[in-house]
Formats: structure tokens, sequence, C-alpha cells
């Protein structure tokens, strides 16, 4: 009797034992003597999907697409805007030179074999390509400068040009330049979106011993057609 009642014993804990230890994993356990509840690895519905993407789209998290600096927004192309602005005023410095020349150190290209004689004066074809009056020249000036500086220009040479049979002529008259004056450096800045200044920067040797520098600002402003001289001179 006392056997059998043992045994039941025994089978009784094994069976109590055996229902601690297959306990299921979302029971409550012990942790550090708080009583919690172990987190569920289910993974979550498509309800859960859905209101996790919805507090996304109304709380966006702090991981948001970096915005650009202000280097990193430029035009690609700015520079090279820049450089073809910069190439455009040296092109347009040369030939403001030459054109500026015409009036102030020798004469527009000329045959000196065709002339007409006006009030005691020879006067030679001028043979310019596209110059055949005093419009199409003073037309060819405003390309470089502005309409005050061309105007000036024409003005101040006015005896010097004639028309004739549908040709303009004109009258010699050619300076030397200056010989002390040696290479020259030329350097654009930009004043504003319609502002230029040119530095032209020319060598001196008019004491043997010593280099000298001598600088020309020249400042442009840009007009429906293009880059234009507000104010020129020849620097030798």
């Amino acid at each position: 009797m006392h056997r059998k009642v043992f045994a039941i014993g025994i089978v009784i804990a094994l069976f109590a034992f055996l229902m601690v230890s297959c306990a299921k994993p979302n029971e409550r356990q012990q942790v550090d003597g708080d009583t919690k509840p172990t987190e569920s690895t289910a993974p979550p519905t498509d309800d859960e999907l859905a209101e996790s993407a919805e507090d996304k789209t109304e709380n966006p998290t702090e991981n948001k697409a970096v915005e650009p600096t202000e280097d990193e927004t430029e035009d690609p192309g700015d520079e090279i805007k820049s450089d073809q602005i910069v190439f455009e005023v040296y092109d347009l410095y040369v030939k403001a030179k030459e054109a500026y020349g015409w009036f102030d150190l020798t004469t527009t290209p000329h045959d000196t074999e065709s002339y007409i004689e006006s009030e005691g004066m020879q006067y030679y074809e001028v043979i310019q390509p596209g110059i055949t009056s005093k419009q199409a020249l003073a037309d060819y000036l405003n390309q470089l400068f502005t309409e005050a500086l061309t105007a000036e220009l024409m003005d101040m040479a006015s005896s010097r040009y004639v028309e004739h049979g549908g040709k303009l002529y004109v009258m010699p008259a050619d300076r030397g330049t200056d010989i002390t004056k040696g290479d020259e450096m030329a350097e654009v800045t930009a004043i504003s979106d319609d502002q230029i200044e040119l530095t032209v920067t020319v060598e001196v040797f008019d004491d043997p011993d010593v280099l000298k520098y001598e600088q020309f600002r020249f400042y442009l402003e840009h007009t429906d057609n293009g880059w234009r001289f507000r104010n020129f001179q020849l620097v030798r």
C-alpha cells in the first residue's frame, strides 16, 4: 500500500515538472525581481505595417535626405559660362584696340592708290570689310562700345571721313606707339551681373634701370546686344 502511494506521488511530481517546463514563451517570467511580459517575436500583421507606414508619413523620422549646400546647388555650367564671358571680354578688347586705333593711332585700312580730293585734301578709299559709309562705321563701333562712346569717336573724326560714290574715304593720320611701354596683362573682374571691370597692366621702361607698371581700368556694361565698353583708350 505504501509503495503504491509513493509511486503515485512520483508520477504527480513528474507531471507537475513537465507542465512547468513546457510553459508558453509569452507567459510571465521573473526578470531581476520584476515580473514583465516577454516580447512577442511574431511578424507584424498587414494592419500593423499599414499603421507604421502612416506614422512615418505623418511623423517623418530624423533620417531625412540631406539638403544640398550652396556650392552643390550651383549650375555645373556656371564656371563654363564665366570662362565664356572672360574670353568674350578679351576678344572684345582686342577688337576695340584696333577700332579705337583708327581714331587715335592710325587709319582705317584703306587703298593707297584709290583716292579723291576734297577741299584740297586727299581721302583714300576705306577697304575694311563691311564699312562703306559713316553709318556702317558707326554700326561697327556700336558692336564694341556704348552708343555714347561711339558718338564721341564719330564726332572727333567727322572731318577725317567723307562719302563719295557709295564708298567711304578717309584722311590718313598716324602716330607712333609709346616705345617705353612693354607687355600688357589683362584681368577681368565682375562688378555685378551687368557690369564688368577690365584692368590692363602695362610694363613701363621710361627708366632703363627700373621696371614700373601702369594700370588702366575699363568698364563694360551688358546691353541687349552683349557687352560694350563704356570708356576706352589706348594703353601705349
